[in-house]
């Protein structure tokens, strides 16, 4: 193995409530942006370490990255629910006035200000 620095891990918040821990790379290693990183996790002295592989044969059972924020998806449901709660009685309160006439009659005065 062959050390390439020592970085510190950054904080990545693309949401509110949803944090990812970053690690940059050197310049150096630009040329392998875009590529799929295998990562694997173990221990050592009991302090975890990290394994990248960009080797596409790289045999590791696939887990789900992206974990489901459930607060963030409580507030969401909430906030749709009131939305459609305001909906809801904007449209029971149209219904009150069903009964009145469909259009409102006015009446047309000529340039005079009197009915013609």
């Amino acid at each position: 193995m062959e050390p390439i620095g020592k970085f510190k891990i950054s904080k990545h918040s693309p949401r509110e409530k949803t944090v990812y821990p970053i690690i940059r790379l050197p310049q150096s290693y630009e040329h392998i942006i875009g590529e799929t990183a295998h990562i694997l996790k173990t221990e050592h002295n009991g302090k975890p370490v990290f394994i990248i592989s960009l080797n596409d044969d790289f045999d590791i059972p696939e887990n789900v990255v992206q974990q489901l924020d459930q607060s963030a998806l409580i507030s969401r449901i909430e906030r749709i629910e009131s939305e459609l709660g305001i909906t809801q009685e904007t449209a029971s309160e149209t219904s009150k006035y069903s009964s009145s006439p469909g259009r409102i009659r006015t009446t047309v005065f000529g340039s005079k200000g009197r009915k013609d």
